[in-house]
């Protein structure tokens, strides 16, 4: 049953595969056009993952270090965005 799934699933991942090439392949879109797009997606992925890893990678470095009263990630991060806001 496992391996079926899993040969399913693989063989999905080559169609998608396959298929985003043929698509790539038949655009005749010059890269001038499309390096803005690929530029704004990045920046945009960029942002949103900071402002939600950035947060979570304070909290596991404080709670880490110990030297905080606070034992739960969201008390701590609470106490933080109070006293330190979102710079």
């Amino acid at each position: 049953m496992l391996q079926l799934w899993a040969d399913d699933l693989i063989a999905t991942k080559l169609e998608l595969s396959r298929r985003l090439i043929r698509h790539e392949d038949n655009q005749n879109v010059s890269w001038l056009k499309q390096a803005p797009i690929y530029l704004a997606s990045g920046l945009t992925a960029e942002m949103i993952s900071g402002v939600i890893w950035t947060p979570m990678d304070v909290a596991k470095t404080r709670l880490q270090r110990g030297r905080d009263e606070y034992t739960t990630a969201r008390s701590l991060l609470a106490n933080v965005w109070q006293r330190e806001g979102y710079h």
